[in-house]
């Protein structure tokens, strides 16, 4: 009850914006998705279950770090990005469309490494709205323009595992710049073809020990290997970085305000101390 609104904005959320999922994912028709607003403490963020079709959202959480490089509007931004992971692991075919139905769910889509799973939500969510998703905010691209002008880029296999350091969270990053350049590259329509062609391959895909039986074995419109795509991705980012440097006086030094908080009509700004301040 106390959140009753929050419900109607996110189902109104999910209506306005089922056709984009459905299309980029390839998924052709919709089906019952069970939406649940739970209390995650201080913590701000989101998940879709696939075995049950069920998407959690959380009730909102003041200053939480997870939502801060989120602009304009969180809430769309998070349904629609849980939406997404759930549409695309429903594409499958042939006989991955009875096997999903028999064994918990269990498809191919399991296997794609995190860069892609995260990375094409990512993408999703920042196809809403032109001032709203990661993508847009400047920050993603900020993060990985200063990497290729020191020469840090990571590999595709690398930004696929979780790191303990900045940027934590770094396949949303890397996965949804890569995204972005694969549908600038060659087309939108292009992500959809693969998540398609590969949700037809039938059993387990190794993840990218073995790319020729996994993530390289269904034929893509790109007709390279994505380690080749990905180093293409690598090379245009040091391109792009070549007049690239960070101000001489960045905001980063210092305290951190964060977006506006509104609570019992007065807007609050929590100062913290970079130090300590985390992004993951």
């Amino acid at each position: 009850k106390t959140h009753k609104q929050m419900a109607i904005d996110v189902a109104y959320y999910i209506e306005k914006h089922r056709e984009k999922a459905l299309t980029l994912t390839g998924r052709k028709t919709p089906y019952p998705i069970y939406y649940t607003i739970q209390d995650f403490g201080m913590i701000s963020n989101g998940y879709s279950s696939i075995i049950d079709n069920k998407i959690g959202i959380s009730t909102p959480a003041p200053g939480s770090s997870l939502t801060e490089y989120f602009d304009y509007n969180w809430l769309e931004t998070v349904s629609i990005h849980e939406l997404f992971h759930n549409y695309h692991v429903h594409n499958v075919s042939g006989i991955n469309s009875i096997l999903k139905e028999m064994i918990g769910n269990f498809n191919p889509h399991f296997s794609l490494p995190s860069t892609i799973i995260e990375g094409l939500a990512t993408y999703q969510e920042s196809q809403l709205n032109p001032y709203q998703g990661r993508l847009n905010t400047g920050f993603f691209d900020a993060l990985m323009l200063t990497k290729a002008k020191e020469q840090k880029l990571l590999s595709f296999t690398q930004a696929s595992n979780v790191q303990n350091h900045f940027p934590t969270s770094q396949h949303y990053l890397y996965g949804s710049t890569f995204m972005r350049y694969l549908a600038d590259t060659y087309s939108e329509e292009s992500l959809t073809q693969f998540l398609t062609n590969y949700g037809s391959k039938f059993g387990l895909n190794p993840l990218l020990s073995f790319p020729a039986f996994g993530i390289d074995a269904t034929q893509n419109s790109y007709k390279k290997t994505f380690n080749k795509l990905y180093k293409d991705f690598t090379l245009n980012l040091n391109e792009k970085a070549t007049n690239w440097s960070l101000p001489s006086n960045p905001v980063i030094k210092g305290t951190y305000l964060s977006t506006p908080l509104i609570t019992n009509n007065t807007i609050y700004l929590l100062k913290k101390n970079l130090s300590l301040y985390l992004i993951c």
